[in-house]
Order: C-alpha cells, then sequence, then structure tokens
C-alpha cells in the first residue's frame, strides 16, 4: 500500500508539471513510473499525451494502445488515441477510435467535433455532419464547428441546410474572436440557395463556335502595382516553359501612366502578335469600395474578365494568378484536361475539404470554349459580381468561394460542365519561399509566390524568382 500511494504522489507530480506546460519535467516523471511499473495504465496513457504534444504522434499511438490493452474502457484513452492518429493522417483510425471513446462517453462536445474531422476527411460529409451537429447540440454558437457543419453539408449536397449554418455563423459576428473573423467573412459570401444566371449573358452568345485547333491562352489579370511587380516575370516563365504556340493575355485594372510604356517594351520582346492587352477602371461610384474590396476586385478580375475573353478567342484559356511562375511545360496540365474532354479544369486539395474557402485554389482555373465551360465561367462571374456588390466588410478568398459555390451548384443545371480535377502537385498550396527541388519526379508546374503574404520578401529576393526578372 505505501509504495501505491508513492506512485501516486509521483504520478500526480507529473500531471500537475504537465499542466503546467513543463512536458519534459512530466515526460521524466511518467517514464520513471513506468520503469518500477512498465504496465502502469495511467502513465502510459498521459506519457502518450505528452509525447503526441511534443510532436511525436507515432510514439504517442504505440503508448496509448498499450494503456488501452489494460483499460479497453477508458473513454479518453481512446480520444486521445483518436488525436494522435489524426496528428498521423491516419483518418480513417482515428474516426474509429472516436466513435469507440463516444460509445463509452457521448458527453464531449470536442469529441464530436475530433470525430466530424476525421470523417470529412476520409469522404464522408454526411456522417462528418451529423458529428458536427452532435458538437454543436452539447456546445452552441461554436464558431469554426458551424464553419465545418456548413461546408460538410455542403459537399454532402444539403445545401439549403449549408446555407443555414453558414448564416448562423454570420449572426455571431460581433461575438467571435479576432482569429474566427476570417471564418464570419467567408460564410457572409456563401450563398448556396440565391440563383446564380444559368447562361452566358446574350451579347456573348453571339459569338462564332470555338475553333479545335486554336492555339490556347494565359491569362493574368492585375492592378498596376502587381503589373511592374510581376507581369514580365510571369510571362516570361510562361513563355520560356509553353514555347511560341500559346498566347498570352493580360489585363490590367487601373492603369498607371507607366503601364503604357512597359506593355510596348513587352510587346517588342514578347511579339506583339503573341501579346494581347485590355485595361479597365474600376467604378467607385455607389457603397465606399474599401482598399479591402480593390485588392479583392484586382484578385478576382481574371475571373470577371474570363466569360468575354472566351468568346474573344474561342480558345482554351488558362488563367493564372498574377504572382505565379511557370516552372516546367504547361504540356501534361493541358493534355490531361484534353484526355478529360473537360469543359473546366480545377485544382481541389483534399486536405482542405472542411475549408469553404481554399478547397478550390484560384491559382489556375482552365476554361474550354464550350457552351457549358462559358456558361461555368459566366455563373462564377455572377457570383462575384453579386458578392462584390454588396460590398462586403473583408471579401478576400472571393474568387476561391465562388469556384466552391459554383461547383457545388454546377450538378444542378441543365446541362452541368465536365469537370476535371488536376493533380494537387501541379501547384503549390502552401506557402514557400522557394519552390521545391526541381526534379525529374517533382510534377510542380505552376510556383505560386503568394506576394500578398507577409514574410514571402525572400522569395521574391531568390534565384527562381529573379531568372525571370
Amino acid at each position: 500500500m505505501p509504495r501505491e500511494k508513492a506512485v501516486d504522489a509521483e504520478l500526480a507530480r507529473a500531471a500537475a508539471a504537465h499542466r503546467c506546460g513543463d512536458r519534459t519535467q512530466a515526460e521524466a516523471l511518467y517514464r520513471q513510473i513506468l520503469r518500477r511499473n512498465p504496465s502502469h495504465a495511467h502513465a502510459l496513457h498521459l506519457l502518450g499525451v505528452c509525447r503526441a504534444q511534443a510532436g511525436a504522434p507515432e510514439d504517442a499511438i504505440g503508448l496509448i494502445g498499450r494503456a488501452l490493452t489494460l483499460e479497453p474502457h477508458n473513454a479518453d484513452c481512446h480520444g486521445n488515441l483518436g488525436k494522435a492518429l489524426s496528428a498521423c493522417g491516419r483518418w480513417g483510425e482515428a474516426a474509429a477510435a472516436y466513435r469507440r471513446s463516444l460509445a463509452l462517453d457521448p458527453t464531449p462536445a470536442e469529441r464530436w467535433t475530433e470525430l466530424g474531422v476525421a470523417d470529412a476527411m476520409t469522404g464522408r460529409p454526411a456522417t462528418a455532419a451529423q458529428a458536427f451537429q452532435a458538437a454543436l447540440q452539447r456546445r452552441p454558437d461554436q464558431p469554426r464547428v458551424l464553419y465545418w457543419l456548413g461546408s460538410a453539408l455542403a459537399h454532402a449536397g444539403r445545401l439549403a441546410a449549408a446555407d443555414a449554418a453558414f448564416r448562423r455563423l454570420e449572426a455571431l459576428a460581433e461575438a467571435v474572436s479576432d482569429a474566427e473573423r476570417a471564418l464570419v467573412a467567408v460564410a457572409a459570401m456563401v450563398r448556396l440557395t440565391e440563383p446564380v444566371p444559368a447562361d452566358p449573358p446574350a451579347d456573348l452568345e453571339l459569338a462564332p463556335a470555338a475553333d479545335a485547333t486554336a492555339a490556347p491562352v494565359y491569362v493574368i489579370a492585375c492592378d498596376s502595382g502587381y503589373f511592374h511587380r510581376f507581369a514580365r516575370a510571369v510571362l516570361r516563365s510562361v513563355r520560356a516553359h509553353a514555347g511560341p504556340a500559346i498566347r498570352l493575355h493580360i489585363h490590367v485594372v487601373d492603369p498607371d501612366r507607366a503601364v503604357a510604356p512597359s506593355i510596348a517594351s513587352l510587346e517588342t520582346e514578347l511579339g506583339a502578335d503573341r501579346l494581347a492587352i485590355s485595361m479597365e477602371q474600376i467604378d467607385l461610384s455607389g457603397p465606399i469600395r474599401s482598399l479591402a474590396w480593390r485588392r479583392t476586385y484586382y484578385a478576382c478580375a481574371r475571373f470577371l474578365e474570363l466569360p468575354r475573353l472566351l468568346a474573344r478567342y474561342r480558345a482554351p484559356i488558362l488563367a493564372g494568378d498574377s504572382d505565379q511562375l511557370t516552372l516546367k511545360p504547361l504540356g501534361p496540365v493541358l493534355d490531361r484536361l484534353a484526355a478529360a474532354e473537360a469543359d473546366v479544369g480545377l485544382f481541389r486539395v483534399s486536405a482542405n475539404r472542411l475549408d469553404f474557402s481554399s478547397h478550390i485554389l484560384a491559382n489556375a482555373v482552365f476554361a474550354a470554349p464550350t457552351p457549358a465551360g462559358r456558361a461555368f465561367c459566366a455563373r462564377v462571374a455572377a457570383y462575384i459580381r453579386r458578392a462584390l456588390a454588396s460590398a462586403p466588410a473583408d471579401p478576400w478568398y472571393l474568387d476561391q468561394v465562388a469556384l466552391q459555390a459554383c461547383l457545388l451548384l454546377e450538378p444542378r443545371q441543365p446541362a452541368p460542365a465536365r469537370i476535371a480535377f488536376l493533380p494537387e502537385r501541379f501547384v503549390n498550396a502552401e506557402i514557400c519561399t522557394a519552390p521545391p527541388i526541381l526534379s525529374g519526379s517533382d510534377e510542380l508546374v505552376l510556383w505560386n509566390l503568394y506576394a500578398s503574404v507577409p514574410g514571402q520578401e525572400s522569395a521574391l529576393a531568390g534565384e527562381t524568382f529573379r531568372r525571370y526578372i
């Protein structure tokens, strides 16, 4: 008995150190207990939690698994095993662990949320939505869970219920933390039950039929600032890896006086017959246009122009970010789309299934000049214009929200577009200051600089970018 009391006291000291954030001391004490008693279930469990928190989830899986052989009915053990499995990307096993935990104790809202994430990551949005709803029943008005619920319902095809979840989140705007304001901003842009035009504008319908032999067009759009910083490097990189067959089009919003001479220089270098320019000035009448609104308009400009450009060129278009370099031939990208007979080609990030604003990337979007391709692009443009007209406070990511929303709505169209999804590895979904080492096995084709993100100065000063300046 005295020995058991000594172990209990030591475990209490370890747990106290753990709670205070001193994982080094806690881990040493847990291991000391286990040297004396390798079958101490509580010490195994807590050491596993400690290892997971230290960034070693593989260790945690083994330790907590051993604890569960001793205490198979410990709900917390099953739940923490689920967390460690989730950290290793073993989502199916994590979902099973969470279910075992909830079968023993269904009360923790956090555990239902974790189950929802695991189910969503295994491609089960309907059951994920059920888990998120259970979490909200136990702890209502959780902004992040409401956001995930909206995304899961949308992917499950329950668009009206998804809209309702996003409206609930939007109603919490005054009560959310600073970190959650971005979720509310995205929710305010999601409209899945309000119709968008089903067909391209009438004037575009009068355009001639598409030319199957026409060379593809690479399109970027930007304001004067991005034009001067990136246009030359971006267009040079496209030409270097796509050859003279591809045509280039740049759309400049709010051009300053220095744009015209720069364009003349670009035409001389790249060929006036292969480079086309269009320009526009933003209409600042109506609601006050904030800096955030203008920045979003610049980011969305290529999608607003895409229906007109498809009608003008009657050729396939790849619309890319204006701060994105082409590092390898575009041929494999276009070949995949041609083989799929795609009307639209999108990049989809599987890791972002629950993020409505980044599951579909706007880095590069392919559009064919087919009726269905043009109709899809017209709906995306209409969705963006409708959102911009409401002058949202922070409409960043509107282009990606519009692409995701129109993708979800597309099956309900009379003649839905054929959508092809390109491999994620063709484009970097994550911010990186330098592209991965380019080798024969690396399929990265498009490297986005994400220049609007603070701290990316090193990317702009790097060798890869400067090669094309």
